[in-house]
């Protein structure tokens, strides 16, 4: 708890395992005994992340859900699970916008779960969907998931949608600012 609260206030650059100590009431030793580094820690705290938020969404989106209803209930849920864990919205707004260069395939790898998921969730919105001529699905499907993931813009996608969609504020460890995203 102590070394996600510690990324998610200040990010994984400024991030201080002195701190995380301090605070958990732990030993470095004790740190440097399950973590080979800071790196680990944190690729530790983003996968507990990912795994809770992919699980949440899971359980929370009803496979019956029709596809008008899809993406209300998708961000609905979403948000109900970052204003429950404000940590974890800080630490994957961070990895999303600001990955660690070192660390970004590990990352991929971290997310790969929630990638599939949410790409479930497009193919099935773009089903029955009528697309311009010169799209198909297979097309949609390659370039909007890479197109929203890399700009973390979802709302874009949920047009209509505006009352889902939320500010939330993110400390930017490479400017040590506060940063605000819509999601």
């Amino acid at each position: 708890a102590s070394a996600t609260a510690e990324f998610a206030a200040h990010g994984y650059e400024a991030a201080s395992l002195n701190t995380v100590c301090l605070n958990g009431g732990v030993s470095k030793g004790i740190i440097y005994h399950y973590f080979i580094s800071k790196d680990g820690l944190y690729l530790a705290c983003l996968k507990e992340c990912f795994c809770s938020l992919t699980e949440y969404l899971k359980e929370h989106i009803s496979e019956k859900t029709e596809q008008k209803d899809l993406l209300t209930a998708y961000f609905n849920a979403r948000l109900e699970f970052f204003r429950k864990h404000e940590d974890y919205a800080r630490i994957f707004c961070g990895a999303v916008m600001f990955p660690p260069i070192c660390l970004q395939k590990e990352i991929a790898d971290i997310r790969r779960d929630f990638d599939e998921m949410n790409d479930g969730y497009l193919r099935k919105l773009l089903r029955d969907s009528r697309l311009r001529s010169d799209h198909d699905a297979g097309c949609s499907e390659r370039q909007l998931p890479s197109s929203v993931r890399s700009r973390s813009r979802y709302c874009e996608a949920r047009k209509g949608l505006q009352k889902s969609c939320e500010y939330l504020s993110v400390w930017n460890p490479g400017k040590g600012e506060k940063m605000t995203w819509t999601f």
